[in-house]
């Protein structure tokens, strides 16, 4: 089952969806899990905590064998545990950094912008948030952040700014009033495009940073020249490096299946390689294919290779980061946006630890 906001969320993320429906029917058409076709179900979690607590509901009464998604709030997460269901998410919710059915394949976690700060020799570092949601879970969702920047040394500070707004430059100037040069962006479609817009005017010695994450091929259309100014961090290889194999193979799914509109971007990478994740994961079950037999699958994967991010293993915790034992992938480069609107890998900079700054040393048969 897939688990998207799409309800008050002016379609951010069908693109998203529509990777995991193509994801889906790759798989499919290739034979499926043991002879047997995925039924891809989608929920949406709309934008309440209501909302997606009645897709754990559903999730468990359709007997779902495993859900992957991008939620906002794990509201479900109760129903998931009660039904040993697993899922694969982003990790915004902290309910999902210590959750035993929760997975993260790939870097999805706040603590990249610090080492990223650590990696561009920034002064001093502020995240500006604007998201949905109420301030303490935003701020919790900023931990890894703050404690990661904390222990390499990084001075640092937060600014949450609401989700919508029609002029941000006063969280802008907020955050470089403590001296900060170097600026992290965090907000989602129209958010970020309008903290990047307001940043825009500062001058050019303060670095403005994000994710992949948030950005949207729409998102950074909508930017304008700003976007080339952006430096990046990705948790997924980019859809320009096709020298992957694993990227061609993504991207090959994406154009013969997806739906419209179709997503190329790192969101869609991450994606694709939940699903894969569960397929290598079912395809170990002698039996029936339930949310138990997957769960317990996942936890006896000892390596697990998502090809657009560097191996993980989810047999045992992962070590005990600021974001929790349930974050597996830590891995993360640097990109940039190039005039074509595409995200290329900057110069030789290599995968590094999103908690420690650490060098992944081992690249090759990936």
């Amino acid at each position: 089952m897939a688990l998207f906001p799409l309800t008050g969320t002016e379609g951010l993320y069908q693109p998203w969806v529509n990777a995991g429906v193509a994801s889906v029917d790759a798989i499919n058409a290739s034979g499926g899990i043991n002879g047997h076709k995925i039924d891809l179900k989608i929920c949406d979690l709309g934008d309440t905590a209501n909302t997606a607590l009645a897709c754990g509901q559903q999730a468990v009464a359709d007997h779902a064998a495993a859900t992957f998604g991008f939620p906002m709030t794990a509201s479900f997460e109760t129903y998931l545990k009660s039904a040993n269901i697993p899922i694969f998410s982003t990790q915004v919710d902290p309910l999902l950094f210590t959750s035993p059915v929760s997975f993260a394949d790939v870097g999805s976690n706040t603590a990249s912008f610090a080492s990223l700060g650590k990696i561009e020799g920034c002064k001093k570092e502020t995240a500006i948030m604007a998201f949905p949601g109420t301030p303490s879970a935003n701020l919790a969702f900023l931990k890894a952040f703050t404690q990661t920047a904390a222990k390499i040394g990084l001075p640092n500070s937060v600014v949450l700014a609401p989700a919508t707004s029609s002029d941000y430059s006063p969280y802008i100037s907020k955050a470089v009033s403590g001296g900060a040069d170097c600026l992290t962006l965090l907000g989602i479609g129209p958010s970020q495009v309008e903290l990047a817009q307001a940043a825009s005017s500062l001058p050019a010695k303060i670095k403005l940073m994000t994710s992949t994450g948030f950005l949207s091929t729409e998102t950074i259309k909508s930017m304008g020249a700003v976007a080339q100014r952006l430096i990046v961090n990705s948790s997924t290889s980019s859809s320009t490096d096709t020298s992957n194999p694993a990227v061609r193979q993504w991207l090959a799914a994406i154009a013969k299946y997806s739906p419209s509109p179709k997503a190329t971007d790192g969101d869609s990478a991450m994606v694709w390689s939940m699903v894969q994740a569960l397929e290598t994961a079912t395809k170990k079950i002698k039996g029936p294919i339930t949310g138990q037999a997957t769960l317990q699958a996942l936890n006896n994967m000892k390596t697990y290779n998502p090809g657009v991010a560097p191996p993980v293993s989810f047999s045992s915790p992962a070590p005990s980061y600021a974001q929790g034992p349930r974050n597996f992938g830590i891995w993360a480069i640097i990109v940039q946006i190039h005039k074509d609107g595409l995200l290329y890998q900057v110069g030789t900079h290599p995968w590094y630890n999103t908690f420690t700054g650490a060098v992944y040393q081992n690249t090759v048969g990936w």
